[in-house]
């Protein structure tokens, strides 16, 4: 009794499968795509078994579905593939755009150095694999010519055109690099290295040593005798004046006042101003020339020139010696 009730349990499954594969073939259809080889065979032996051929993928319309099925697939999977493509060919067009300079045969960088300082290394990247000669050349900051340092051949060797023990030149891994071992005036200037290759295409690039100077030595007053209050007229040849070596990139010369009885200095600001720059042994020597309206109340205040340069801000400022007012009142 038990076995006839499992045999007729088994019999309704059947036959409630039969109904459902009846009403839903593509359910069927699909069921079989994703099981796998195993469960497929199954299935699919067991749908024969109940005479519902039409319902497996033997049959010739669902294996047209299928294949229809898996051709739009491989036709999404190729437009897919074209369309990453086409981005990638897009954005390696922009991107050879936007970095021109890095596509030359040749390219350095720019950077300062300080005075007597070194050694520094000047590093230019060659990016032709294949070149006749390279030549590393030198021009001053206000020269016209360049003077040839160097010659590098196609197999690497370096002939070196002038006898200069603090500049060496060196090649490897189409990377040129310039060494100079001390930084002083006479090697401020720009730096080429020039590439033909054997395409007979040159490529060119350089790079500027730019040579910083810290502010240096004391910095002069000097006060015209002549200080008369209410003046009202500016007196362009009775000037006082501040002078010193201001550095470079250049600094800033400018006047503070302590009247009497205070405390602290005070910024002046003159009424005219005149500055006056030479260049020095690559750094600037400033004369700051000013006259000043005085008045009764600066007698015997303590004048002095503050000399500063923002470049290097950690430095402190640099003073001139005080000097004392003696303020003659107008009739």
């Amino acid at each position: 009794m038990e076995l006839g009730n499992v045999g007729e349990s088994s019999t309704d499954d059947h036959t409630r499968d039969g109904e459902n594969t009846a009403q839903c073939p593509v359910h069927v259809y699909e069921t079989i795509i994703k099981n796998d080889i195993g469960v497929d065979f199954d299935h699919t032996y067991d749908q024969l078994a109940h005479h519902e051929f039409g319902n497996t993928d033997l049959d010739p319309a669902n294996m047209e579905r299928l294949q229809k099925k898996k051709w739009k697939q491989k036709c999404m999977l190729s437009v897919l593939i074209a369309g990453f493509a086409v981005l990638i060919a897009v954005g390696t067009i922009i991107f050879m755009l936007l970095n021109r300079d890095s596509q030359k045969a040749v390219f350095c960088t720019d950077a300062p150095s300080l005075l007597d300082f070194g050694p520094i290394q000047i590093v230019c990247v060659v990016t032709t694999t294949s070149f006749s000669m390279i030549n590393v050349t030198f021009k001053e900051s206000y020269g016209a010519d360049s003077l040839l340092i160097s010659q590098i051949e196609s197999d690497g060797s370096i002939i070196d055109t002038i006898t200069n023990d603090n500049i060496v030149i060196s090649y490897a891994l189409s990377i040129v690099t310039i060494a100079i071992y001390n930084v002083s005036c006479p090697y401020n200037g720009f730096y080429g290295v020039s590439v033909d290759s054997v395409n007979n295409l040159t490529g060119r690039a350089e790079w500027q040593l730019s040579v910083k100077a810290k502010p240096s030595g004391a910095v002069q007053i000097n006060l015209h005798p002549e200080q008369i209050t209410s003046l009202g007229t500016i007196r362009s040849n009775n000037l006082h004046s501040c002078a010193g070596d201001i550095g470079n990139p250049g600094g800033k010369i400018g006047v503070e006042l302590l009247l009497d009885g205070h405390v602290n200095f005070e910024m002046l600001d003159p009424s005219f101003t005149s500055i006056t720059d030479n260049a020095v042994n690559c750094t600037v020597f400033r004369e700051f020339r000013f006259w000043i309206n005085f008045t009764t109340e600066m007698n015997n205040a303590a004048i002095r020139c503050k000399l500063t340069n923002d470049e290097f801000p950690a430095d402190p400022p640099i003073y001139s010696q005080n000097k004392t007012l003696a303020i003659v009142q107008r009739n």
